[in-house]
């Protein structure tokens, strides 16, 4: 039975109140409709923190390189510099996980480096908007995360490479 559009009927008992003739949805009258279609869109977002952190919680066969380590500054993304007030950081710990901001949203994963492959991710990224441009530098420091295979370090700077050693980010240590 639909709550929304049940009928009711008060000739049985002449005393009651004045007849109910539609039940409205709870939803449409408290406001709860905006709050279950938040938690609805934060959903994918806990499913992909519950993952990160369930996969993140394996032992590591080998531990990282202690120049991966740290909180780096993205100075250059695929060759075409950065915006200097949206500020892209990776943060790499030493229990295999990153985090970091794409200088609009925060983003979460794990990395593994081993058999001379390195590899971030899954990454979840929170979903906020922001001007385009910053958007677009996000979504190539995503990609560029995300192609990395292998990195490179040279006195204070990580440089993640891509499948063919071409550089497909430069951080500086922050």
């Amino acid at each position: 039975m639909n709550l929304s559009s049940a009928t009711f009927s008060t000739t049985a008992h002449p005393a009651a109140p004045a007849p109910l003739t539609r039940v409205r949805s709870l939803a449409g009258n408290t406001g709860l409709g905006a709050l279950a279609r938040l938690v609805a869109m934060s959903l994918p977002l806990a499913l992909a923190l519950f993952l990160a952190l369930a996969l993140s919680a394996r032992a590591q066969d080998t531990a990282l390189p202690a120049d991966l380590v740290g909180k780096w500054l993205a100075e250059d993304i695929g060759g075409n510099g950065v915006i200097d007030y949206a500020q892209s950081v990776l943060e790499i710990e030493e229990a295999g996980t990153v985090a970091g901001s794409t200088g609009c949203n925060t983003m979460f994963g794990q990395i593994r480096q081993g058999g001379g492959v390195l590899k971030i991710g899954p990454l979840a990224v929170t979903r906020k908007a922001c001007p385009p441009a910053v958007m677009d530098q996000e979504r190539k420091f995503v990609d560029a995360i995300n192609a990395a295979v292998d990195y490179r370090s040279e006195r204070g700077k990580l440089i993640l490479l891509d499948a063919k050693s071409e550089p497909v980010v430069t951080l500086t240590l922050m």
